[in-house]
């Protein structure tokens, strides 16, 4: 016979457990209803659109980037209503079939029931950031899912979400920087200094800092907070010097080698960044944010690797081209912001019905007037991310002057 005692500990534990799995099951319908209403809103606008009878539709297709453009301030959105101011005599309709996490074989395996439902006249793809990983699924391409129920759930792929986002937090959108405590003084030249950051008051910032560090010349928090500086005026040389001036200062100094190594990371010097790391965890080896870094940097760099390191895209994106191609259909293939575009013009072929969106130059021209976080919202791409409203409008104005002068003229 159980004592009265632990059948009131029993009683208490399984309430507790009944309540635990009431949340997560709570969560799930949450997310499964918030995914489906987000869905349903995209869809909605894009039967809007068609229902306007259209003279030229044009399908979006890929990752986050494009979802984005369910939102009044995403490119697709930006794109439909430039063209239609462009071009009184013709009704633009721009669907949106961005989903995201998802991959270029998702992508390809939709297209043809994409086809036969909005018959496009034109398919915009921005692809291939995915390809390596897939958020869509939960589990790698490449390997088997070993559990598909649990990869299936919405609060497992929230998980993955918020994992991946923890393991590149070293080096937030902010730039901020966690480190010994400052002198009252010395913290508020550093809180002014960040103050005219998030202003973009750079001119203020530098002159702040330049003048805190001739009153503390060995502090080396505010040679970061300057190395910094020059890492948003995009003068990588300079804010490394800074940096390692910070290491010869206080050679422990983590975020000195986490910032050294982004900096390496950012111009496809994935060798050195490692190498980077690891002589931070010789000097540091019981940090275990160093070791996750090395960890990510090692086996979790999907969405950082050039799009040539993607045996997935190389093999699907010429597939989409022949799907599209024997529809009669024609393909604007963008390249993402700040990359290059010569990778696409090498796996795709020569064809009347393909044309290019470069985005390299305009966007670093754009990044130099102002500054990245203008553009951007992260840096999940390493040297690019999720846009902001002038990010889109920038991606989508230029998307817009290739149809204008390229594609519009042969429907006339």
């Amino acid at each position: 016979m159980i004592p009265k005692r632990w059948k009131k500990i029993l009683k208490k534990n399984g309430l507790v457990f009944i309540g635990i799995i009431s949340f997560f099951l709570i969560l799930e319908i949450g997310l499964r209803f918030s995914g489906f209403f987000l869905l349903s809103l995209q869809n909605y606008r894009n039967i809007r659109a068609l229902r306007e009878k259209p003279d030229i539709t044009i399908l979006c297709l890929g990752e986050s980037t494009t979802r984005e453009g369910m939102r009044k301030d995403g490119y697709p959105s930006f794109l439909e209503e430039t063209l239609n101011k462009r071009h009184n005599n013709k009704k633009f309709a721009v669907l949106n079939k961005g989903i995201d996490g998802t991959n270029t074989s998702m992508i390809l395996s939709r297209l043809p029931y994409y086809i036969d439902k909005y018959n496009p006249d034109i398919v915009i793809s921005m692809i291939g950031i995915n390809d390596g990983v897939s958020l869509e699924t939960g589990a790698s391409p490449s390997s088997p899912d070993r559990n598909g129920i649990v990869s299936s759930l919405k609060i497992y792929k929230l998980f993955l979400l918020f994992k991946n986002n923890f393991r590149a937090s070293f080096v937030d959108k902010d730039w901020e920087i966690s480190s010994k405590k400052q002198s009252p003084q010395v913290q508020a030249q550093i809180d002014l200094a960040t103050y005219y950051r998030k202003k973009g008051k750079f001119s203020n910032m530098k002159r702040i800092l330049k003048k805190a560090i001739k009153q503390n010349s060995g502090n080396d928090r505010l040679l970061i907070e300057l190395g910094i500086y020059h890492i948003m005026q995009n003068s990588r040389p300079k804010a490394k010097k800074y940096f390692q001036q910070a290491l010869e200062l206080n050679p422990k100094n983590k975020e000195a080698y986490l910032l050294i190594a982004q900096i390496y990371r950012s111009q496809g010097l994935y060798t050195e960044a490692n190498k980077t790391i690891q002589k931070a965890i010789e000097k540091n080896p019981e940090d275990n944010q160093l070791k996750e870094t090395l960890a990510y940097y090692t086996h979790g760099i999907f969405h950082h690797l050039p799009l040539k390191n993607r045996p997935m895209l190389t093999k699907n994106y010429p597939r989409l081209v022949d799907t599209l191609i024997n529809n009669n259909i024609i393909l604007i293939a963008v390249q993402y912001p700040v990359r290059p575009l010569s990778f696409l013009k090498e796996i795709l072929p020569n064809s009347k019905y393909i044309y290019f969106v470069d985005n390299e130059s305009i966007f670093k021209d754009a990044i130099n007037k102002k500054n990245y976080w203008y553009y951007f919202t992260d840096r999940f791409g390493e040297n690019f991310g999720h846009m902001t409203e002038e990010g889109n409008r920038l991606l989508a104005n230029n998307i817009a002057k290739v149809i204008s002068k390229k594609i519009i003229p042969e429907f006339d």
